[in-house]
């Protein structure tokens, strides 16, 4: 092959992995550099995360880092979900059962978005986090982490 040969295919191939790159998958939200992906099948917290991890491309839970990305995520799962008073799972976890909530992303716990009265631990129990159906998902609440809910899943483009 000529020179102008190789330099189209390797132009081609790099236009096509960089297509690939820079959009999220159908149905999925893109915001600032993130895809968010909301799923209704009910999984626990845990099924939910490794369900999150299957989509590669370092997917997790979701984490939730300021107010203008709880009201983006927040419109979303409004727009897309498909019964009404289903909690979602996000990221946040209190790993060691010890009060130290952190995200599965390994993003800084810095910004938090607590419903009145949370996290309460009701019954020495609740260590996964959820964003609240009645508050428009937008507060969270920790809830027990075996529990069946809807998840949304991120990863950076």
């Amino acid at each position: 092959m000529r020179p102008s040969t190789y330099t189209s295919l390797w132009l081609l191939g790099f236009f096509m992995a960089a297509s690939q790159a820079a959009f999220c998958p159908r149905k999925w939200l893109q915001y600032q550099g993130n895809c968010y992906g909301l799923f209704h099948k009910k999984l626990s917290w845990h099924e939910a995360e490794i369900e999150c991890q299957s989509y590669g491309r370092g997917t997790h839970l979701a984490s939730i880092l300021a107010w203008p990305e709880t009201l983006i995520v927040s419109k979303h799962i409004s727009i897309y979900k498909k019964e009404k008073g289903v909690d979602v799972w996000i990221g946040l976890h209190d790993v060691h059962h010890n009060g130290n909530w952190r995200w599965t992303d390994e993003s800084t716990y810095n910004y938090k978005n607590w419903m009145h009265g949370e996290p309460n631990n009701l019954w020495n129990s609740e260590y996964c986090v959820a964003l609240r159906a009645s508050a428009d998902y937008k507060g969270w609440i920790d809830a027990v982490c075996m529990k069946q809910k809807a998840f949304i899943c991120k990863h950076e483009l």
